[in-house]
Parts: C-alpha cells; sequence; structure tokens
C-alpha cells in the first residue's frame, strides 16, 4: 500500500511540473553542438555554466535545436546558449574575453557592453504549464 501511495506521489509531482521548451534560431550550420544552460536565479548567470540547475547538449540538425527542461517548480528562471561549433564544451572567445561563437539568452535582451543581468533574461515559469520561449543566436 505505501509503495503505491508514493508511485502515485511521484506521478501526481511529474504531471504538475512545469515545462519548458527552448527553440534556437539563426543557426548558420550544423556543425558542433548547442549547449543550453538553465539558471533559477542569478548566482552564476550567464557565464558559469557550472552554476547551472540544469545543462543540455543538443545536436544539431536542420541548423534547427529545441532544448527541454522539465519537472520545474514555478518561478524566474534565464537561459544561456551558445553554439559550440569545434566541440570543446566551452564558449570561445577573443583575447579581451568577446565571444567567437554564437550565443543567445532568453528574452533577447540587448547585448551593449557584455552580457545581460538575470533579470533581463528572466521568464517566469508556472508549475503546472508547459512554456516556450525562442533564442535568437548572436554573433559579434
Amino acid at each position: 500500500m505505501i509503495y503505491f501511495l508514493l508511485g502515485s506521489l511521484t506521478l501526481f509531482n511529474s504531471v504538475f511540473a512545469g515545462e519548458l521548451e527552448v527553440k534556437v534560431t539563426n543557426i548558420k550550420s550544423n556543425q558542433g553542438q548547442m549547449m543550453c544552460a538553465l539558471f533559477k536565479g542569478p548566482q552564476g548567470f550567464p557565464k558559469e555554466n557550472e552554476m547551472a540547475m540544469e545543462r543540455k547538449i543538443e545536436l544539431i540538425q536542420d541548423k534547427s535545436v529545441t532544448c527541454e527542461f522539465n519537472n520545474l517548480d514555478s518561478g524566474l528562471y534565464a537561459i544561456a546558449i551558445f553554439h559550440d561549433i569545434n566541440n570543446n564544451n566551452e564558449l570561445d572567445t577573443n583575447r579581451v574575453g568577446i565571444p567567437s561563437e554564437p550565443f543567445g539568452f532568453s528574452n533577447n535582451p540587448r547585448i551593449i557592453f557584455g552580457p545581460p543581468n538575470f533579470k533581463k533574461s528572466a521568464i517566469t515559469i508556472k508549475k503546472d504549464q508547459k512554456s516556450s520561449t525562442t533564442i535568437f543566436l548572436k554573433s559579434l
């Protein structure tokens, strides 16, 4: 009986957990992979991917990628992505730290002097809904 109750609670939690689908556009080639990092809060966003709540590596097919995140609680989240063209699992930059691989953020904020803060990239996820967002890759 107790196993049935525990199994029911797990099913209940997963049915009502939030989901996020991230579509990436403006991909110039199928070479490499897309790195997607989901942050719940400003800590580490966007440069410290190891501090992300969840990270995904997706293969690019037909210049298209979708990253999906499941079992999310309600709250504010931000996504940082980059096109890892050379498959070295890091965002390559030039000598002064400017990215040499395409990148993007949720809400597609304007990039002026450095990356956006969490607040400019934050999107709201509701626990019982499926949300989607589109990120436009940028190159500098």
